[in-house]
């Protein structure tokens, strides 16, 4: 069993651009994916949004609190697989991993005078 996990971040513009005969309002911006990060995926779950579905909006100070967990080692243990598991656990990723929510976190408190919102996603 697989799990794909993406942070999405959308936000409206004023561009004249026209796609498919429609002016764009708004973009959508890969700021982080993840392969079978099952720990993370269920911290999010579990301890940031309880009970809502695969697909949830974080604020700046959720994806805060979500790099402080993964930096300390905080996150609880999914059991996916060990060498999954472990791989996730290396320092090298979760560094990559702060770094995508922290720069996320950053990118939402930014003011540009823009609406912006940033959406996790997880698929499997």
């Amino acid at each position: 069993m697989g799990l794909d996990m993406y942070l999405i971040g959308e936000k409206i513009t004023s561009t004249r651009d026209i796609v498919d005969g429609y002016k764009v309002s708004s973009v959508s911006l890969d700021l982080g994916q993840w392969r079978k990060h099952w720990d993370l995926h269920k911290y999010i779950m579990d301890m940031i949004h309880p009970m809502d579905g695969a697909k949830i909006e974080l604020d700046a100070e959720e994806m805060r609190r979500i790099a402080d967990a993964v930096e300390q080692g905080k996150l609880p243990d999914a059991n996916y697989r060990d060498e999954i598991d472990a791989y996730h656990k290396e320092p090298d990723q979760v560094a990559a991993t702060v770094k995508i929510l922290r720069d996320a976190a950053d990118w939402l408190d930014k003011d540009d005078h823009t609406w912006k919102s940033v959406e996790y996603y997880g698929s499997w």
